[in-house]
């Protein structure tokens, strides 16, 4: 959701067209050391839970490799037709260009490929558990994120995988000793919770103030990044059950990949329909077309197979229909989530 209101905002040429300083940038913008991180955070806590051994590359890395790289061609070709036929800036007429760089919102996808590949190829390779994998790993990830983008290219979204693969690396670490991060950070009383969150709004607003984050694209300090690993820990803590946002956690890989279509789309009709539209209704109108209609498209693409496939990575031999999938995955994410 931190993400999909990111994208309704925009910048002063993308979005509602928001000059910077304002309101409606500063809100995205304070959440910079948060949105990213905690998906990369979530993404490598989910690997572990459903990849018990990762030195078994060739089961391991297919099938996560089937359920991103997928998308990836498809989704990405559907963004680039859209934007083609509608004669926007975002067309890439070389095919070469569309999948070897970043592109749109969808550079997330090249990034998970490349850290899913480091973390299982460096588990193939020394043949060490997941917990060991990711403790070598997490250190060498702040350093790469440091080195890689001096590099000067980006290509696959290099740059976005070496800032992400701490907080990657770092889920993975916390899903595997969960008992020892409960004892630490125990936040069973409600004057615990208020310090976390203390703790967490200190962070965002001296990052903010200090503007010490840039895009995934440009060089970011190490201390960001480790305070960014703080934050990701303090939500983590929080053990927060909230079952409509559990709900609407089953549908996010929906809600990444279609969001921009729905979030754009209502804007647009919003401002035809009337031109002094406030601002605030098109963000909330944004930001709800961009999580529901999303959420719709998702179970209307699980009726089929093959566009269950393309678009989604979920094979035909675990295909159950819409109903089974999406249960089965809210299942999977809460029962994880309430251990």
């Amino acid at each position: 959701m931190l993400l999909v209101a990111f994208h309704v905002v925009g910048t002063s040429d993308t979005g509602m067209h928001v000059l910077d300083g304002s309101f409606w940038r500063s809100l995205v913008d304070i959440m910079t050391p948060i949105r990213m991180p905690l998906f990369a955070f979530i993404s490598g806590y989910v690997l572990t839970l459903s990849v018990a051994n990762l030195s078994d590359f060739k089961a391991s890395f297919s099938g996560k490799l089937r359920r991103l790289g997928l998308p990836l061609l498809t989704v990405t070709m559907l963004f680039n037709l859209i934007y083609g036929a509608t004669g926007m800036r975002h067309f890439v007429s070389s095919p070469m260009e569309l999948y070897a760089y970043p592109y749109i919102h969808l550079w997330y996808l090249q990034s998970s490929i490349l850290m899913m590949a480091i973390v299982m190829m460096a588990a193939f390779v020394t043949g060490a558990k997941n917990i060991t994998v990711a403790l070598v790993l997490f250190p060498l990830s702040l350093i790469a994120s440091q080195i890689v983008p001096k590099l000067g290219t980006d290509l696959f979204s290099i740059t976005g995988a070496s800032y992400l693969l701490p907080f990657f690396c770092l889920g993975m670490i916390v899903r595997h000793d969960r008992s020892h991060f409960s004892q630490l950070l125990n936040t069973s009383t409600m004057f615990r919770k208020i310090i976390l969150l203390m703790v967490m709004a200190g962070i965002l607003l001296a990052t903010l103030r200090h503007g010490w984050f840039a895009t995934p694209e440009g060089k970011i300090k190490l201390l960001p990044i480790i305070l960014s690993c703080v934050l990701c820990l303090c939500v983590y803590s929080l053990r927060l059950n909230i079952r409509w946002l559990a709900w609407i956690g089953s549908h996010s890989y929906a809600i990444f990949l279609f969001h921009p279509i729905f979030s754009s789309v209502s804007r647009h009709v919003l401002q035809a329909s009337y031109s002094d539209t406030p601002q605030m209704v098109i963000f909330f109108v944004g930001l709800v077309c961009g999580v529901v209609l999303p959420i719709a498209t998702g179970l209307l693409i699980l009726r089929n197979q093959v566009t269950a496939l393309l678009m989604l990575g979920i094979p035909f031999s675990k295909y159950k229909g819409s109903r089974v999938v999406v249960w089965r995955a809210r299942k999977r994410l809460t029962d994880s989530f309430a251990a």
